[in-house]
C-alpha cells in the first residue's frame, strides 16, 4: 500500500510539472 501511495504522489508531481510547463508554452505563443 505504501508503494502505491509513494508511485501515485510521483505520478501526481508529473502530471503537476505537465501542466505548468504547458502554461508557459501557451504563455510564451501569445
Amino acid at each position: 500500500m505504501q508503494k502505491l501511495q509513494f508511485e501515485y504522489s510521483v505520478l501526481k508531481n508529473q502530471l503537476e510539472y505537465l501542466f505548468r510547463l504547458e502554461q508557459q508554452i501557451r504563455a510564451a505563443r501569445v
